[in-house]
């Protein structure tokens, strides 16, 4: 027995097979499967249903050494191209399994597919891929794995004899056959995890859940039978996945699981018990490297971003009620791997992870300084020329005189038009910071929702997606109405573009583009620069616009500017940026800037920014429900949570559980030591300066804990713990973190620091928000008193990945930090909080005597 397993568990080593040994194995598929071959002259009979004569059998051979080229073979000679798509007539006798499908499921496994060759011989990359699937049936019987053998066949089978979407979507999902293409094993391997991972049901399907879990299995079983061939994976672990993967979705009360959005920049998301997954795949973009194949902002291999964030999912529930901002502030750094290659060591290696220092350093120092020759932007003088060249080009006013003149041949009206498209698409993408590839799709102007016209207007529409709270919006309570942005386009230019019949190709416009990098003699220029270019504008060349303004404007993904859901700004302060910088870009006047005209105007972004009187009279209700305490216990917890709530407002930290850690907090220098993210395995600490309004609340605080201890000593759990905390005691034995704010239990017999649902259950009287909201409600307030964004970004916790101030690479000194406690103070003053004259202390006090009687 133990042996058997031993063999079972065994891989098998690929090697690539001679003509002997492909020969060897089509006779003995054909012996087992029911024919066998005739040696010549002797004619053709019928033998247990087939006799193959000597040219069939030369022909399997040739075909399947040619599949075995292209997946061993990189890159493809021009003669294996031709072979792949060179048609095969089949003998007569497998030709009549044309005339329907049942027939063809009678025959062998092993003819299916070259008969399926002869219904294929106009498609020359279904040609390719079926002779590439022959290979793999005949690689998968040598493993001795009928079953296996069967289901591969079948996998390129049913794409091509079957209608159904479900099976059909393959087709047009197998990697295209051309001279750039790499068929090798560990290529398509990735390839068909990646489709594994990335798949969806049809908007027309009528069970997605099913269907998209079929389409999963199809090309996840297929990447599985690769690695078994390969060797990379014993039979007993393919086994093992294949059986995980069919059984049924179980979900808790057989109900449907939760729905849930997820940002749109996210391919993939995977949910598990203390953390998301979160992942976005960066193919190679083959023209780049055909035509800029030495620019540095190109990528030699596809890779894969991996965000990890602690939230768990728990929709209707008040202490998870935001989920994409909460998400968004608590993304971990990404982790990069390659789906170049399946190799684990080489997938992950830690050169993908880090940089070299210096380089690091100038990298990031050039990109926040704007170093003209740094090459991931080019100059003003560039943007501007390139600009006008393609609004030029465009022709959008019809100045262009050789398009209408009447001697002009087609082959030269031809290629205007050719270049009057291309510099449209590339010119509505410098306006909008939209994808050049997205552009050219079929239909997308009008299927998309990003772009509302008319015959007389044009806007760029966008939602950003951002959670509305469940009430009536209140104008008193809330900054803002809309997360939706509308900023006016060229409504010549867009109409155009709209009733453009063919779209060019992206080849024809990187030849285009390099057209004019050479007549204008912008080396770095190319189709990443001009995407682009509209943000990099707003945040360098715009008088009073900032890094933020110009991610909203640009729509970056939410994994890069989590601050666009903590927003707050007027759709006509956002408009005047954006006219701004397409002046800035019209330098030559060359487009007529009149389009952009006074919009509508209102208030967009965070649903949970809530105005400052609002906030103040959040405080007041919250001083008096603290006065009314029954007990001396209820009046220490509403105290506490109020002291918890103004320490959030003051502060701007993530309000999670245990964020008052007494060895984070200096009183005395005024600084505050955070590590506020869920996920307390990941370190990532940062500095908070501490406004002198909110000093003196928590030494108010503190002297309230000690008349409290006073009260309570025979309370030993309790006393002992303020001891600690006022004290800082170490105590022999003791592993526990103490923080500055807590919750006592009813019965006294515990003391835990405050939780955030605990705060949301003693408020939701005075508002039904979670305590999220105070996030939302700093990041707006600093924004509008105009501190630094960079300051605002490391405060709240929003600085980009090796930026943070304590990090290695931060351009931001601690004095900077320190300075800006002034504005908390400022803040603090507007909402009644500063203790002049310390009454509400006093009061709590005295109720904490009256209630000691």
């Amino acid at each position: 027995m133990s042996a058997k397993r031993t063999k079972i568990s065994q891989k098998v080593e690929f090697k690539i097979l001679t003509e002997e040994e492909i020969t060897a194995l089509i006779e003995d598929i054909l012996s087992n499967e029911g024919s066998v071959i005739q040696a010549l002259p002797k004619p053709d009979t019928e033998i247990q249903g087939y006799i193959i004569s000597p040219q069939s059998c030369q022909d399997l051979l040739n075909i399947i050494m040619i599949g075995q080229k292209a997946l061993t073979q990189f890159p493809l000679t021009k003669e294996t191209l031709e072979q792949l798509s060179e048609p095969v007539a089949m003998p007569p006798h497998l030709a009549k399994s044309l005339k329907n499908n049942k027939n063809l499921n009678k025959q062998m496994v092993f003819l299916q597919l070259p008969i399926l060759l002869e219904r294929e011989k106009s498609n020359p990359k279904q040609l390719a891929w079926l002779k590439i699937a022959i290979y793999l049936t005949l690689m998968m019987y040598r493993l001795d794995k009928p079953s296996y053998y069967k289901a591969l066949s079948v996998r390129f089978k049913l794409p091509i004899t079957r209608s159904q979407s479900v099976y059909t979507w393959l087709k047009e999902k197998l990697p295209d056959i051309n001279e750039g293409s790499d068929l090798r094993f560990d290529t398509l391997i990735e390839h068909f995890k990646v489709l594994s991972e990335t798949v969806t049901a049809s908007e027309k399907s009528k069970n997605p859940q099913k269907d998209q879990k079929q389409k999963r299995n199809q090309v996840g079983h297929i990447a599985l039978y690769l690695e078994l061939i390969t060797g990379k994976k014993t039979k007993k672990a393919v086994d093992k996945e294949i059986k995980a993967s069919e059984k049924p979705v179980l979900f808790p009360n057989n109900d449907k699981p939760v729905a849930f959005s997820l940002p749109s920049f996210i391919n993939n998301g995977t949910k598990g018990n203390n953390t998301n997954n979160l992942e976005v795949n960066i193919p190679i973009d083959t023209n780049l490297v055909k035509y800029e194949p030495l620019d540095t902002e190109n990528s030699s291999q596809s890779i894969k971003l991996t965000a990890f964030s602690a939230i768990p999912i728990e929709l209707n529930n008040i202490r998870q009620p935001m989920f994409i901002e909460e998400l968004a502030d608590n993304l971990e750094p990404p982790i990069v791997t390659s789906i170049y290659t399946s190799n684990v060591l080489v997938k992950n290696s830690a050169p993908l992870q880090i940089k070299d220092l210096n380089l690091a350093q100038h990298s990031i120092s050039a990109k926040e300084q704007h170093l003209v020759t740094h090459p991931s932007t080019l100059t003003p003088a560039s943007y501007q020329e390139v600009f006008a060249r393609f609004v030029i080009d465009a022709d959008i006013y019809h100045k262009n005189k050789q398009l209408k003149k009447a001697e002009t041949d087609e082959k030269s009206l031809e290629k205007l038009r050719l270049i009057k498209n291309c510099a449209s698409v590339f010119l509505l993408s410098m306006l909008t910071a939209t994808s050049v590839n997205w552009l050219i799709q079929p239909k997308i102007l009008k299927k998309s929702k990003l772009f509302e016209f008319g015959k007389r207007h044009a806007r760029l529409e966008f939602v950003l997606g951002i959670t509305r709270q469940k009430l009536v919006f209140r104008q008193n309570k809330y900054e803002n109405q809309y997360d939706i942005i509308k900023l006016p386009l060229p409504q010549q230019l867009l109409n155009y573009l709209v009733t453009l019949k063919k779209f060019p190709t992206s080849e024809e416009l990187q030849v285009y583009l390099s057209s004019v990098r050479q007549d204008l003699g912008i080396t770095y220029l190319s189709k990443q620069r001009i995407e682009s270019s509209l943000q990099i504008i707003l945040k360098n060349y715009v008088q009073g616009c900032n890094s933020h303004i110009a991610d909203i404007l640009s729509r970056v993904p939410l994994n890069q500017a989590p601050a666009m859901y903590y927003s707050s700004h007027t759709n006509e302060e956002l408009v005047a940026f954006y006219r701004q910088a397409v002046v800035w870009l019209n330098k030559y006047e060359a487009l007529d800037t009149g389009y952009i005209k006074k919009q509508e105007d209102f208030t967009t972004g965070s649903g949970f920014a809530l105005k400052i009187e609002y906030v103040k009279e959040i405080f007041e209700d919250l001083q008096n429900l603290v006065l009314k305490a029954p007990s001396t216990i209820e009046l220490f917890n509403r105290y506490s949570v109020y002291v918890w709530l103004i320490f959030c407002v003051l502060t701007g930290v993530r309000p999670n559980n245990a964020i008052s850690h007494i060895h984070d907090i200096d009183l005395t220098v005024g600084w505050l030591m955070i590590d506020d993210k869920p996920n307390r395995a990941v370190k990532s600490h940062r500095l908070i300066p501490l406004c002198q309004a909110l000093i003196q609340h928590l030494r108010l605080y503190l002297q309230f804990l000690s008349d409290f201890r006073h009260q309570h000593i025979h309370q030993s759990k309790v006393s002992r713990k303020i001891e600690t905390i006022l004290f800082e005691l170490h105590r022999s034995g003791d592993k526990a973190e103490h923080h500055l704010l807590n919750l006592i239990a009813e019965n006294a017999d515990k003391v835990s620091s405050i939780q955030r649902g605990q705060v949301a259950q003693l408020l939701k009287n005075i508002i039904e928000l979670s305590p999220y909201w105070t996030r939302h409600f700093v990041r707006t307030q600093l924004e509008k008193r105009q501190m630094p964004m960079t300051i605002i970004n490391e405060i709240i916790g929003h600085e980009r990945h090796l930026q943070q101030a304590l990090g290695e690479y931060s351009s931001i000194s601690k004095s900077q930090i320190k300075q800006q406690a002034k504005i908390f103070d400022d803040i603090a003053t507007e909402l009644g909080l500063t203790l002049s004259d310390k009454d509400f202390a006093n009061k709590v006090t005295e109720r904490l005597r009256a209630l000691s009687l």
